[in-house]
């Protein structure tokens, strides 16, 4: 990339950066410290035109969320505004944004994808 002057890579990262999950230490560090690596990178490399973003992810439908293994699907995660969780799709979608001339002009980003979970102080959960 620093040979051809131009390029971009992505980090998919969590909204657990911003939002800690019980007795998870080690995960939430790690994730908020790629965070920092990833602006430090974007930095670092803008005199090269390499673009650094993070994609943060919440929730997602996984093959472990359809089984509702551990019973996944009552986690407090799962309550956003928009009603709905992510798919796959949609975090290759915001990937595939960041990796293009769409892009261009961003580096050091974030992109939440979640629902809009991460801008609820605490979900609310309709009774059943």
């Amino acid at each position: 990339m620093m040979e051809k002057g131009k390029g971009s890579i992505v980090f998919v990262n969590s909204n657990t950066a911003y939002r800690c999950i019980p007795d998870r230490i080690a995960y939430n560090a790690s994730k908020s410290g790629a965070l920092g690596l990833m602006r430090a990178l974007a930095f670092d490399l803008g005199k090269y035109n390499i673009r650094v973003n993070a994609v943060l992810p919440g929730m997602i439908k996984t093959d472990r969320w359809e089984s509702n293994y551990n019973n996944c699907r009552e986690a407090l995660s799962n309550y956003t505004p928009l009603g709905d969780i992510a798919a796959f799709e949609d975090i290759a979608n915001a990937v595939y944004y960041f990796g293009g001339d769409e892009s261009r002009n961003t580096t050091g980003a974030e992109l939440a994808v979640d629902g809009g979970n991460m801008i609820q102080l605490y979900p609310i959960v309709q009774e059943k």
